[in-house]
């Protein structure tokens, strides 16, 4: 879901460039502290579809956009091709990307993600339901103890419904992800059409 295209640091709400590689959100580390796994079994055919972005750490493809949805489907060589689209509510302007996930180890929710314009990443699948939402997330250690961290919770329609919300909130306070500084995306049914 995730592709990269300059260093930011977010500090103050001000966004600084700096390098060649996004990170995410600066976050107390280290990583380990989250206590994330992956997904075994993973199933890619249950995996594809299309998912709606809940809740997610921003990065700088999706800095500004709602309405963001992903289109999984599987490619013939047995990844995952993903299309996503957002729209920024402000000035209407529509945005369009697609990337593959190579999921490296069958069986497992894990991936390297890739696109022609964006440096590599691996991305882990915590969690999925594959019928209500899944949670995405990577994490890279900083030398100064804090973490560049991503985290996107998906689901099946733009509007989850209480029990998903909570599921999803669990998984949260169970991984110590704050969830002040999640971005809840707004799926406004008059303004997210494309």
């Amino acid at each position: 879901m995730k592709r990269l295209f300059c260093l930011f640091v977010v500090a103050l709400g001000l966004t600084i460039v700096v390098g060649q590689e996004v990170v995410n959100q600066i976050v107390d580390g280290p990583c380990s502290r989250f206590q994330v796994g992956n997904q075994q079994p993973f199933f890619k055919k249950l995996y594809t579809g299309t998912w709606y972005v809940y809740a997610t750490y921003d990065y700088a493809d999706i800095a500004g956009l709602d309405c963001l949805v992903a289109f999984h489907s599987l490619t013939p060589d047995g990844n995952v091709r993903n299309t996503e689209r957002g729209k920024n509510l402000v000035t209407n302007a529509r945005s369009s990307f697609q990337s593959t996930f190579y999921f490296t180890q069958p069986g497992v929710g894990h991936y390297l993600h890739d696109s022609t314009d964006a440096t590599a990443e691996n991305l882990q699948i915590p969690v999925i339901d594959y019928m209500n939402y899944f949670i995405e997330f990577s994490c890279s250690d900083l030398p100064d103890g804090k973490a560049d961290c991503y985290i996107a919770a998906f689901t099946r329609t733009p509007f989850p419904g209480p029990i998903v919300v909570n599921l999803i909130n669990a998984y949260f306070n169970a991984h110590n992800i704050d969830r002040t500084k999640l971005r809840y995306v707004n799926h406004d049914k008059t303004r997210c059409i494309f």
